[in-house]
């Protein structure tokens, strides 16, 4: 029986994966979270899984997490400081002898090394952060396994826009421009099949995972019209960040920007139907599946 590890896994991927893990049986399944609150919920949740306190940043934690795991998955936080948090998991892989797969999540569109700007890099969001860290990787000895999710993340819809959409039928964010669109369930079941199957056939692999349709601002604000019933219009404005981003909101609006330029430039791909055997969810079924979130 394999143990795995889930470090942060009441996040918004890595919960997914643990559910996902929790369903399939013959593994051991060890969950982490850095608060106490976080990890009351997991004890709950995962009643036959061990729950221990770990933190990216804390490398004693984290050796302690990774004792004895076969494999683990990493997915870190925005604003990690990745030339830190990579040191550290290298260093807590290296005390558990039968390792044999990290499975870690990026999100990197096709962007060359002289399109990767230093004020970019200086957010620590998302495709910065983790430029940073597949740097870091390089090098080590670590049996690694990337899911590249190189679009954005339907939940970043009602964590940003949530409660305006639901309030006043306004969808405020701003950086249009066509990208992919990944349900965070998609990429999440790929994550706990790769950690099931272990290094062979995963190990060195980067799976770039996207949606089945690239998408606009009114393209989205228009579909979920459609599924509300109700008319739903896409406002170019940062509001949505300063209100919900908190101290993330400059380096976020900065974020997407970027993305803005660069998020174009990959195409869909056929990633989940040739893994799972079935189509990428689209973002009209994540609405379907979710509208209780924006009601």
């Amino acid at each position: 029986m394999k143990k795995i590890l889930i470090v942060g896994a009441t996040g918004n991927f890595a919960s997914h994966v643990a559910r996902e893990l929790a369903t399939l049986g013959d593994i051991a399944l060890r969950v982490t979270s850095r608060s106490e609150k976080g990890l009351a919920k997991l004890s709950k949740e995962f009643p036959h899984a061990e729950v221990v306190r770990a933190e990216w940043t804390d490398r004693d934690s984290l050796v302690k997490a990774f004792a004895g795991v076969d494999r683990a998955l990493m997915i870190t936080p925005d604003l990690t400081d990745e030339a830190v948090v990579v040191p550290n998991t290298i260093a807590a892989i290296e005390t558990s002898p039968n390792f044999d797969l990290l499975v870690r999540l990026i999100a990197i569109p096709p962007i060359t090394a002289d399109e990767m700007t230093e004020e970019w890099l200086n957010t620590k969001v998302g495709t910065a952060a983790h430029w940073v860290a597949k740097d870091a990787f390089k090098g080590s000895d670590v049996p690694i396994a990337y899911v590249n999710v190189s679009a954005w993340t339907a939940y970043t819809l009602p964590w940003l826009c949530g409660e305006a959409i639901r309030t006043r039928r306004e969808m405020p964010i701003t950086g249009d421009a066509l990208r992919n669109w990944i349900v965070e369930s998609d990429a999440s079941e790929l994550m706990a099949k790769m950690l099931k199957e272990g290094s062979d056939p995963h190990q060195g692999e980067e799976y770039i995972v996207t949606g089945p349709e690239k998408l606009t601002f009114p393209d989205i604000a228009r579909i979920l019209s459609e599924e509300l019933g109700e008319v739903v219009t896409w406002v170019d404005s940062s509001d949505s960040y300063e209100s919900t981003a908190g101290d993330m909101a400059e380096a976020l609006a900065i974020y997407t920007r970027y993305s803005a330029m660069h998020g174009h430039k990959q195409p869909v791909t056929d990633t989940i139907n040739k893994q799972l055997g079935r189509p990428a969810t689209s973002l009209r079924q994540y609405f379907r599946n979710n509208l209780h979130l924006f009601k």
